[in-house]
């Protein structure tokens, strides 16, 4: 087997204090136990906030095949724009395969997050561990570095910080990110180990496709392959010119995929709330950022109170913000000198600021802090934590001890060990604890409120937890309160007109959808929402205007397709009406009101046998009376007389079922009337048959 012709020495040298196999293998296991059982009871929690977008309205994932887009509907790897997933294919993929074995049971999905949240430390584990065991440290973790480096997977675990990314089913973006990070570093370090030529280029295949599946789930993953020259520079190399010549084509080829989330970008921002310009300037956005960084260093220490939405006052000035700014640029010089003079603890704190670094830099204005963004650089504050308090321990016994030669290596690691196990233990319980807010929506949002009081969005969707939790009056109350409080805002505007169509009190639903269009002029929803009030109102021309407006600034609504159709079906443009059906189908498979309307319109124009598939497809969503009902009068005009009789009779059965005895009676004097037409004519063909010698018509009428 050829060697590595470049590589004098094996990079990382031996593998000190290898570890058993079917230890490691039983260590994997509980950490799997350990994870589930705090997680566990999670799974039945609902879809939340950003989940309807992402799973259960996301057509894009109901189906595996094919993968990008066919017949105007988007694959799985080709989600929608304006989703939380558009622009992250990895992670869209993994949702329609989720999808495909358990449609919308949040069972699966948490399960699948779960797993991934195990999987990722475990990687945690084995980079700490193969770290500990680098001469960088020259032998000061011994024969501890494997109890050191679980007591620090199981730490970060059962962090409460984690909790949003694991139990919030669309931070699989920032799971699936995180866990090819971590893939990535540890396939470079069994690159740098290897002497085989055969499996350093395997390992080193194997860092560049988890550094490109990462990329393909998160952007932020584009911070990896400068993590991973810091680490060969701090740890290995030394320098980062010897970084680059002992390990070009590794570097070459993480540095390649850099290529993947701009060009997957290259249509527009994931979301249009991301960017500047947006009513947020550079400046504000750094200077608030300054005082989040420590906010974040705050919950990784005291993970109290943990919040699903962040929301604070912008700092303009440095008179504002100048405690927050000084301390960060004291942490930026700081690292920067640590990492100058290759500290392990310099590469932590800079494994926490590049980890952060897109979303301090870059603004995200809905959303100025968010837990689920310390999932990566907490790794780091949890390692030097525990490796730390192990060098610091030392010490420490050594002084209170009455031996001369103070606590052995072996008694100062359990001591390490055992007090990172009991803080590990305590982030546990707090994390159940934090997990049972999410079993129901309104629960985790009246949560915020008592955090967040004043913040529109937390009051936003406590309304809408309301509203759909039945309790629509106080819903409507509340939104009547926010727009007076907010008259600017658009979200309060259209979330009360909706409530207010509703109730039936159109005119104020109509101003309020009104003000929606004026202040937020690009919002698809909003012109969607007016053209549909406008129509009840008897004012077509302006309805059809606004949902045109819709489609253009939103061309996969569905909704706004539909009613557009239904709409030009009254007014005669049939081949139109038919065309938006037919998109709205084509982006919403599951919409039996499209499927219904589009077979109504193809039988009228007497295209009967295309008009059944869709009669049939509205059957399987929405099993009524009426759906049996056409059906059997679709399959009596295609002369398809015996599945006609069978679905009108089963739609009698299914009107009485239903109580609705007079709609049972019409379906039957109709039965009657198509059979008593079905003997004449079948009687006829007789007559006419033995006239004429020929053979008897196997033909049917329709009544």
């Amino acid at each position: 087997m050829p060697r590595a012709a470049n590589v004098r020495l094996r990079a990382l040298g031996p593998v000190k204090y290898a570890p058993s196999g079917a230890r490691d293998l039983l260590l994997a296991v509980v950490m799997f136990g350990v994870v589930f059982a705090v997680y566990g009871g999670s799974l039945d929690a609902p879809f939340i906030f950003d989940d309807n977008a992402t799973i259960v309205h996301n057509r894009s994932i109901e189906r595996l095949w094919p993968l990008l887009r066919t017949a105007g509907r988007n694959g799985p790897l080709n989600p929608s724009a304006e989703t939380p997933v558009h622009g992250r294919p990895a992670v869209n993929l993994s949702l329609a395969v989720n999808y495909w074995f358990g449609k919308l049971n949040p069972r699966g999905y948490r399960l699948i997050n779960i797993g991934l949240h195990a999987m990722s430390a475990i990687l945690l584990w084995l980079i700490v561990r193969r770290t500990l065991q680098l001469d960088f440290f020259q032998d000061k973790f011994a024969h501890l570095t494997g109890s050191l480096s679980f007591a620090c997977a199981v730490m970060w675990a059962l962090h409460p910080l984690n909790t949003e990314s694991v139990v919030y089913v669309t931070q699989r973006t920032e799971l699936m990110m995180g866990f090819f990070y971590l893939a990535t570093i540890y396939s470079c370090l069994r690159y740098w180990e290897a002497e085989l030529l055969v499996k350093r280029r395997t390992w080193m295949m194997a860092a560049v496709a988890a550094d490109l599946l990462g990329m393909l789930s998160k952007e932020s993953m584009a911070t990896a392959p400068l993590m991973v020259l810091l680490y060969d520079r701090t740890f290995i190399r030394g320098s980062i010119w010897r970084a680059w010549r002992e390990s070009w084509p590794l570097y070459v080829g993480l540095t390649l995929t850099w290529i993947v989330p701009v060009v997957l970008n290259l249509s527009g921002s994931r979301t249009p709330m991301v960017g500047f310009g947006l009513g947020v300037s550079a400046w504000e956005w750094w200077l608030t950022q300054a005082k989040v960084l420590f906010i974040y260093l705050k919950l990784a220490i005291w993970p109290w109170p943990l919040l699903i939405h962040y929301e604070m006052p912008y700092l303009q000035t440095i008179s504002q913000a100048w405690p927050w700014v000084v301390g960060a640029a004291l942490q930026a010089a700081v690292t920067m000198l640590l990492l100058w003079r290759r500290f392990a603890v310099g590469f932590a704190s800079a494994w926490l600021l590049v980890a952060l670094s897109p979303t301090i830099v870059i603004p995200l204005v809905s959303s100025v802090a968010a837990e689920r963004r310390m999932y990566v650089p907490l790794m780091a504050i949890v390692c030097v934590a525990v490796a730390g308090g192990y060098i610091l321990l030392a010490p420490c016994l050594m002084f209170l001890s009455s031996r001369r030669q103070g606590p052995s290596t072996w008694r100062v690691g359990n001591v390490t060990v055992a007090a990172a196990l009991s803080v590990a233990t305590f982030f546990g319980l707090v994390s159940v604890r934090r997990l049972a807010m999410y079993g129901d929506e309104l629960t985790l949002w009246l949560d915020a409120e008592k955090y967040e009081p004043d913040s529109l969005m937390v009051q936003t969707s406590i309304g809408t937890a309301l509203d759909n939790a039945g309790r629509h009056e106080e819903a409507l109350a509340r939104f009547e309160k926010l727009t007076r409080e907010h008259p600017d805002e658009f979200l309060p505007h259209y979330n009360l007109a909706r409530l207010l169509e509703s109730a039936h009190r159109l005119p104020e639903a109509q101003e309020h959808a009104a003000s929606v269009v004026r202040l937020r002029p690009d919002f698809g929803g909003g012109h969607y929402s007016l053209g549909r009030l406008l129509e009840r109102a008897g004012e077509t021309q302006r309805a059809q205007q606004e949902y045109e407006e819709a489609l253009r600034r939103y061309p996969d609504f569905p909704m706004a397709h539909y009613a557009l159709g239904c709409l030009l079906e009254k007014e005669g443009d049939t081949p139109a009406a038919q065309l938006h059906f037919e998109e709205a189908i084509s982006l919403y498979p599951q919409f039996p009101s499209a499927h219904r309307s589009l077979a109504l319109l193809l039988s009228r124009n007497s295209q009967v046998q295309q008009a059944i598939p869709h009669f049939e497809q509205v059957l399987r969503l929405a099993r009524s009376a009426d759906a049996y009902a056409n059906l059997a009068r679709a399959y009596a005009d295609a002369q398809r007389p015996t599945e006609a009789i069978a679905t009108a009779q089963a739609a009698v059965d299914s009107a009485r079922l239903g109580g609705r005895i007079d709609e049972a009676q019409r379906i039957q004097q109709w039965l009657t009337t198509y059979r008593q037409a079905l003997a004449a004519a079948q009687g006829k063909a007789v007559k006419v048959s033995g006239a004429g010698q020929s053979q008897p018509s196997t033909g049917s009428a329709t009544p």
